[in-house]
């Protein structure tokens, strides 16, 4: 099916975390899919997508169901329209490794490119992508008219993509953030009757966006509240404030209705 994007013009579908940095005069869209949202530009940035991962671990022996990387895509195609995204970038490991290069895989991510045929595709690479190959990055991305880029993405927005997060990302430069994936972070919260649950979330600090893995078959990094300006856990279709970061404000229309406490 055809899918139809929504006008450039509309904001934030409903469980979007919206987000004002006064100082610097720059808005943050939180997506429940997982994404940072540049609004102005309509550019979103996903990471850790392992596609092919559960075709990866079955050649390998391990009984893994079927289907996560319908799941992992169909939510990629619901950013896609829901937020009328005109470039998409991709901060590493968009597949899991050379196994995951399967014609039944590149015939999925075709269909849905075809789809989106007016949104650009960028891929940082990542460490599992560099495992995959230079099939990955010649034949496949030719195919899917993928743009790679080997370090890291910078689109003059202000934002700068990269795989892995920087230990020192003050070095950057003045008055960018930097956008980063690779550590799959998470937030454990107690819950009623001593259960505990584990949720994906955003994370900031001092400059830098740690995102939430993007496909429905990976793991997670429970993080270290403490060191983390800014918590911003993904529950029932919506990115909830754990931690509120300094220095942000949430403007008039905000669609975040409530917080974790």
């Amino acid at each position: 099916m055809q899918t139809t994007h929504r006008p450039i013009t509309l904001g934030p579908p409903s469980g979007t975390q919206v987000l004002f940095h006064a100082a610097l005069g720059r808005t943050a869209w939180l997506s429940p899919q997982g994404a940072y949202i540049h609004p102005e530009t309509r550019t979103a940035f996903i990471s850790d997508l392992h596609l092919g991962k559960s075709a990866s671990f079955r050649q390998a022996g391990l009984a893994v169901p079927e289907g996560s990387d319908a799941e992992t895509l169909a939510r990629l195609d619901r950013l896609l329209s829901a937020y009328a995204i005109q470039t998409l970038v991709i901060l590493g490991d968009l597949v899991h490794d050379a196994s995951s290069l399967t014609d039944t895989l590149l015939r999925q991510l075709a269909r849905l490119r075809s789809q989106s045929a007016e949104t650009a595709w960028h891929l940082v690479l990542g460490n599992h992508d560099q495992k995959a190959g230079q099939s990955l990055q010649a034949d496949w991305a030719a195919h899917l008219g993928l743009r790679v880029f080997q370090d890291r993405w910078d689109g003059g927005i202000g934002l700068q993509g990269l795989h892995a997060p920087e230990d020192h990302p003050h070095s950057m430069k003045v008055g960018y953030w930097q956008i980063a994936g690779h550590l799959h972070p998470s937030v454990v919260i107690q819950a009623r009757a001593r259960q505990r649950l584990r949720l994906p979330c955003f994370a900031y600090r001092d400059g830098q966006w740690l995102l939430p893995a993007f496909g429905a078959f990976t793991g997670s990094m429970p993080l270290v509240l403490k060191d983390y300006e800014g918590v911003y856990p993904l529950a029932d279709g919506a990115v909830f404030t754990m931690k509120p970061a300094m220095g942000f404000d949430r403007p008039l229309g905000s669609l975040v209705t409530q917080d974790l406490t």
